[in-house]
């Protein structure tokens, strides 16, 4: 299984945890995690079954992109592709940073990006939703 450990872990990209890192987890091994959490169980057919709560997609009115000098002329900015300041993401990141140095566990994807008929690159996607203690 190291196979599937990263070269460079997450430090390689300015974030630090405390958590303890399950890289690239085979999907029998996610859903024994999922179930041992508590975060969903098994049907009496096999698949997992979890409750996703009220709002479960991505909008596509939550897409921003930080406007700056690079972007500003080179996005077309308008409904879809709404303005963010560079310190309203800075704001996130850390918002994003504090909650992970939280978690107890943290399953970080690698994925492939990119038209698999040309040039792909390797990207870490960290997880859309983090959670926050009750």
């Amino acid at each position: 299984m190291s196979d599937r450990i990263p070269d460079a872990g997450l430090e390689a990209q300015g974030i630090e945890t405390r958590a303890t890192l399950h890289w690239n987890l085979v999907t029998a091994r996610l859903i024994e995690a999922a179930v041992a959490r508590g975060e969903g169980k098994l049907s009496a057919d096999g698949p997992l079954v979890v409750e996703t709560g009220l709002h479960t997609g991505r909008s596509a009115q939550d897409k921003f992109i930080v406007r700056d000098a690079e972007t500003e002329s080179t996005v077309w900015w308008g409904k879809s592709n709404k303005a963010m300041t560079p310190e309203h993401l800075a704001a996130l990141k850390a918002d994003f940073l504090a909650e992970l140095d939280r978690q107890i566990r943290h399953w970080p994807p690698d994925a492939d990006q990119g038209d698999p008929r040309a040039a792909q690159r390797r990207a870490r996607r960290q997880p859309e939703q983090c959670r926050v203690p009750h």
